[in-house]
């Protein structure tokens, strides 16, 4: 709460101070976007709040693309996942559409496959249908793409027992953070809508 407060200040003062500047406080709301001088909008940036241009690291098939739009219109969580895959030059992202095993119990499955010799990570995002347009299990899927790039070793965290990970059956490992992403991401895309 404090450092809030401490950060409106500066941005108060910096209106102030700097009247032409254009005021960037917080990287995820269109409130960067308003150029202090006349409390305008700067149009480019208010464009890539809405409409990011698509990373160059994923691929998805065509028919997603549409939603995968709406998903980043309506969720300003699922735009730092967007801006954070597309930061990440390591990561190939791949969302498919796959028929699940008869024992798997997911939504969806993701498998990593890490290239020591292109130092390059192939994350293939595995949706079963009927839930390949579900924000809550692609944000959640991304969220473990994002951790791979981040270079989480998953295996021992789940052995700590205090990193938010755990082992599930047949070797799949889950973490507490994909599932709040994925709940937060669902939550912003229904109230949007």
């Amino acid at each position: 709460m404090v450092k809030r407060q401490l950060i409106s200040l500066a941005i108060a003062l910096t209106l102030i101070l700097v009247p032409f500047r254009v005021v960037v406080s917080h990287p995820r709301t269109a409130q960067n976007c308003r150029v202090a001088k006349d409390d305008s909008w700067d149009q480019r940036c208010v464009e890539e709040l809405i409409n990011p241009s698509w990373p160059a690291n994923l691929s998805a098939p065509d028919e997603l693309t549409s939603f995968l739009r709406l998903m980043l219109k309506r969720s300003d969580t699922f735009r730092r996942q967007w801006r954070q895959l597309s930061l990440a030059r390591e990561l190939r992202l791949k969302i498919v559409y796959t028929y699940p095993q008869p024992d798997c119990r997911c939504r969806a499955l993701s498998i990593a496959k890490k290239r020591s010799s292109s130092n390059t990570i192939e994350f293939t995002v595995h949706l079963f249908p009927p839930r390949v347009r579900d924000p809550e299990v692609i944000a959640h899927e991304f969220e473990h793409a994002l951790e791979q790039a981040e270079g989480l070793d998953l295996k021992s965290l789940a052995d700590s027992e205090q990193g938010g990970v755990y082992l599930l059956e047949n070797g799949i490992f889950e973490t507490k953070r994909a599932r709040l992403v994925g709940v937060k991401v669902a939550r912003e895309f229904r109230l949007s809508g």
